[in-house]
């Protein structure tokens, strides 16, 4: 177990810091909340025995009823964690590849491979990276399980359909929740494919001669530049100028999957985030297939 913990301590840092942030964001819904039943018992009870009587006969406030757990969950997202959002491939990036790096910039992989062979330990160190693709899945499922611990219940359209309801905002497009076992089953698969396709825009940049910063770094902004131009120029310039299909833009954005609106479709973000771990993973080959140039590029 020590060794374990030691092996993947960056990842679960990082899993565990976000978790614990979604349990804070949850906490202050919960108080908030609180504060506010509080507030309406307290104006009925003012209102019950004459004390409050100035607010007017035909006012008639009413208690607000708790959220349910999943539009908590999306709340929570929309809102506190927007700007964690826009920088989440770093949680990716960061704890993914770096045992992989120091292995290659240390002179490691020349001894190693002499032992098992070039094509079987980069396949293998490789693999290893992939591992952080954990963060999603495990930080969604916990988070999710908070939302429920925090609210108690699942029945979204109770939410929908009680005005008096209390909550921050709801970014879920109501076509989602017709089909929820199988759009929260797609919403998981897209980050995990997501996850991997950053992993390997990071395995493209470590090769090269640059610090594990940098190249971290360079791979994040390839990330936001490759997510601007599907918006732009697919999702904006192809679809709505040139087909007149309008509202897509959210669709092709890898950065707005975490908000599934009105103006995204699930299913075409499924496919993109396959082409683009599929595209990424040639790439990884084409980068490693040749070992001459790997270990020239990592010599000492």
């Amino acid at each position: 177990m020590k060794k374990i913990m030691r092996k993947y301590k960056f990842l679960i840092i990082i899993t565990l810091l976000l978790c614990l942030y979604f349990l804070y964001c949850a906490i202050k819904y919960n108080i908030s909340y609180n504060k506010t039943v509080s507030d309406v018992n307290r104006i009925i009870a003012g209102l019950e025995d004459g004390t409050l009587q100035s607010l007017g006969n035909n006012f008639n406030p009413q208690v607000p009823v708790k959220t349910d757990a999943i539009s908590l969950f999306f709340s929570i997202l929309n809102s506190d964690f927007r700007f964690l959002i826009s920088i989440f491939p770093l949680f990716i990036l960061l704890p993914s590849c770096y045992n992989f790096y120091q292995k290659m910039k240390s002179g490691i992989i020349r001894s190693e491979i002499i032992r098992q062979g070039y094509s079987k330990y980069i396949k293998q160190n490789i693999t290893e990276t992939y591992k952080s693709v954990l963060i999603v899945p495990i930080f969604l499922i916990i988070s999710f399980l908070i939302s429920f611990i925090i609210c108690g219940r699942f029945d979204i359209w109770n939410s929908y359909n009680n005005i008096f309801y209390y909550q921050i905002e709801n970014p879920l497009a109501q076509e989602y929740i017709l089909i929820l076992p199988l759009f929260l089953v797609l919403y998981l698969i897209n980050h995990i494919l997501l996850s991997g396709y950053y992993i390997n825009i990071t395995l493209i940049f470590i090769r090269k001669k640059m610090p594990y910063l940098v190249s971290c770094v360079a791979a994040f902004l390839v990330i936001l530049g490759i997510s601007v131009f599907l918006e732009i120029v697919i999702g904006k310039w192809l679809l709505e100028i040139l087909f007149g299909i309008k509202g897509m833009n959210a669709t092709f954005n890898s950065f707005c999957f975490w908000i599934p609106g009105d103006h995204s479709n699930i299913y075409i973000q499924f496919f993109i985030s396959l082409f683009l771990l599929v595209i990424s993973s040639c790439l990884v080959h084409i980068c490693y297939k040749d070992k001459e140039k790997v270990l020239i590029e990592n010599e000492l």
